[in-house]
């Protein structure tokens, strides 16, 4: 029987500056690429964050999504990187290291001005949502799209709130929520991030213990494999091509019924 194993990517989130040429985006990547093999630290998937809010919130930048895989066993980048991170990379090439959302709102109190119509404060919120999901994404979320609403405070002032939730698979559940003030001049005043995101199963060892001679061990490894379903496929090859004979057919067997069930 031919099964088809896809390599699932790995990520992490880079901002990058203005750059010149016919593709931009293109551009962009090739400029995260080229830092990524100064500091040695490939391989790595790099991803454009192709999105509407972001785009028209932080312009003429273009934002780049690289993660460095943390399961089953975490690959530590070199320092300074870490699993997740943000990089603003300017037209002439300057980078900007961020590790968390305080880095984050950093770069949108120099980027963002003239909020002045509730409609900008709720798009600015959408994009803060998308890029700082970043920060947790372990290759193993799956996001909604970023919802926003926004109001407008006394004297002239706006106040925003985005949510981004997370897809109840695999144990996952939470979301993460921004809220965002804007003083009259439109400039931002303060940033509050409330983050409930909460993880579920991750690949560990589940697939070595499919052949445990506890057959309570076993099931419970194979439960944990089924409910992670297809997000695990990267995980299943590389066991499967260390793996003994038995243990290999154990692996498709799984991988078999994941793909039967749609998992």
């Amino acid at each position: 029987m031919s099964r088809a194993w896809l390599l699932a990517p790995v990520l992490l989130a880079v901002v990058v500056g203005p750059v010149s040429g016919q593709n931009p985006q293109a551009e962009a990547k090739k400029k995260v690429e080229q830092h990524l093999a100064e500091l040695k630290a490939q391989p790595a998937a790099l991803e454009v964050i192709d999105d509407e809010a972001v785009r028209n919130t932080v312009r003429g930048y273009t934002f780049v999504a690289v993660r460095f895989p943390l399961w089953p066993i975490a690959r530590v980048p070199p320092a300074p990187l870490r699993s997740q991170n943000l990089f603003v990379v300017a037209s002439d090439g300057k980078l900007e290291h961020l590790t968390d959302a305080k880095g984050l709102e950093g770069v949108f109190r120099k980027h963002i001005a003239g909020v002045t119509t509730e409609t900008a404060a709720a798009r600015v919120a959408m994009a803060w949502a998308r890029l700082s999901q970043e920060f947790v994404q372990d290759g193993y979320y799956k996001f909604d799209a970023p919802q926003a609403n926004s109001r407008t405070l006394p004297q002239g002032a706006f106040e925003a709130s985005g949510t981004v939730a997370v897809k109840p698979e695999m144990g996952n559940k939470g979301q993460l929520r921004v809220t965002m003030t804007f003083d009259r001049g439109g400039g931002l005043e303060r940033v509050t991030e409330d983050n409930a995101v909460i993880r579920g199963i991750r690949p560990k060892c589940q697939a070595t213990l499919l052949l445990d001679k506890n057959p309570l061990v076993r099931d419970i490894a194979e439960q944990d494999l089924l409910v992670m379903g297809r997000a695990i496929r990267e995980y299943l090859l590389e066991q499967r091509a260390q793996a003994s004979p038995e243990l290999q057919r154990a692996i498709d067997r799984v991988w078999q019924r994941i793909v039967d069930e749609g998992r």
